[in-house]
């Protein structure tokens, strides 16, 4: 049944978005047009016992895929992270207007074509709340590793290369110095954006 569930919500949303596309064309836009083409989380399907978005920082419901799709835009695939929160400076600076101080993301047009983003070289932060009930989680996601803070669980370390599948949390036998540095990353964040969780993190990431 999920199966075929999920083949239902991929059709239907592969018919809604031909005619957003077929209406551009017939009105002569298509080509002037920049479209992401994105979704909010994944799903575990499955994966670490889950058939929902579940719990957890797991590749599959974190690490969403994205699309971009306009005439000036090279045909290649970028390893960049990026938000959803970046996608409103995106349309602001494509649009011509300024991005107004103070706004969360960073315009994704430098990767668009084919460049990338200041400071999302080495890592980035994401956070999560919890699904059906309330559990607060943040990770510092790099291309080779995974920390995570659970401020009511254990916290995790996952080395990406040796268990690209997430299943070996070696939070108590990673490297001290890296594990560190994910935290004082991850600290900093948490003071620049005021996140509420900084009443836990302040004296378990110092």
């Amino acid at each position: 049944m999920l199966i075929g569930k999920g083949y239902g919500y991929i059709s239907l949303i592969d018919e809604e978005i031909g005619r957003i596309l077929k209406t551009l064309e017939e009105v002569g836009e298509l080509d002037r047009t920049l479209i992401l083409y994105t979704v909010d989380h994944g799903a575990s399907d499955g994966s670490y016992r889950y058939w929902d978005k579940g719990f957890g920082m797991y590749d599959c419901i974190i690490r969403i895929p994205m699309i971009a799709s306009h005439p000036s835009i090279r045909p290649g695939v970028s390893e960049t992270f990026v938000s959803l929160i970046d996608f409103a400076p995106t349309f602001l600076e494509l649009a011509g207007c300024q991005i107004p101080e103070g706004t969360d993301g960073l315009s994704l047009l430098p990767v668009l074509r084919g460049g990338s983003l200041p400071g999302r070289d080495e890592h980035i932060i994401t956070e999560s709340f919890g699904h059906q009930r309330p559990f607060y989680q943040r990770m510092v996601r790099t291309k080779h590793t995974k920390y995570i803070f659970n401020p009511e669980d254990f916290d995790e370390f996952y080395d990406l290369d040796a268990d690209p599948w997430e299943t070996r949390n070696i939070i108590d036998r990673v490297d001290k110095t890296t594990l560190k540095r994910n935290r004082e990353i991850l600290l900093q964040w948490i003071k620049d954006t005021k996140d509420p969780l900084l009443q836990w993190a302040g004296s378990v990431l110092t």
